[in-house]
């Protein structure tokens, strides 16, 4: 198989660890991964997932508006600047029955102190535990992309804080060598997905299988 470099999906939470000092840290940053195909397109949410981060809300978020919802962003890089190693992501949860922003942390107690910085926002906020932060799947994301490029799998990488998870998108005939390449990273899930060459032009791959998730850790 003809080694080509994975697409790397970026989210608005890769792009604030960035700027809080990620890249000092030991993990690399994704606001310009070094690879030929790489882009600001994020895999596209599985099921239950929704989207990637604060910058991408539920699917009614185009017929709806609330005014803290501009602060969210704002939240999530206070969020990252003061817990980075509990802090997991922040998003939009819905607007119906009212307004739902959501913090994922590895531990809630105790209540992060950011949240009194914006008054508006925070009797809105649901408070979630989640099992890794947003640097480690940073980190396994570096690493998945770096084992995957190297086993010469072809397909879309990209982290994905609604889920929690690390996403790997390939084509139905290399989900096997893709889940033995990043069997040993934790938070990664392959996915194999039957519109591969349509999602990530300029890959190569032709052969396709039934879009479903088939495991990770």
């Amino acid at each position: 198989m003809t080694t080509r470099a994975f697409r790397t999906g970026v989210t608005a939470t890769c792009v604030l660890l960035a700027l809080a000092g990620c890249a000092g840290t030991g993990t690399p940053a994704t606001s310009g991964p070094p690879y030929p195909s790489a882009s600001s397109a994020h895999p596209e949410p599985r099921l239950g997932s929704g989207g990637p981060s604060a910058e991408d809300g539920p699917a009614e978020a185009g017929a709806h508006h609330h005014p803290a919802q501009e602060q969210v962003g704002e939240l999530e890089a206070a969020l990252v600047a003061q817990e980075p190693d509990r802090f997991g992501g922040a998003w939009i949860g819905g607007y119906e029955p009212e307004f739902r922003v959501v913090v994922a942390l590895t531990e809630v107690d105790p209540r992060p102190t950011a949240l009194d910085d914006f008054p508006d926002l925070v009797d809105h906020v649901t408070l979630t535990r989640v099992e890794f932060a947003a640097l480690e799947l940073e980190a396994a994301r570096a690493r998945a992309e770096e084992a995957l490029t190297e086993a010469g799998v072809l397909g879309g990488i990209g982290v994905h804080p609604m889920d929690n998870r690390v996403l790997v998108e390939v084509a139905g005939t290399d989900v096997d060598e893709a889940e033995q390449a990043v069997s040993g990273i934790a938070g990664v899930t392959v996915t194999r997905v039957p519109d591969l060459p349509e999602r990530y032009p300029g890959l190569g791959v032709h052969e396709t299988a039934p879009d479903e998730p088939t495991g990770g850790r």
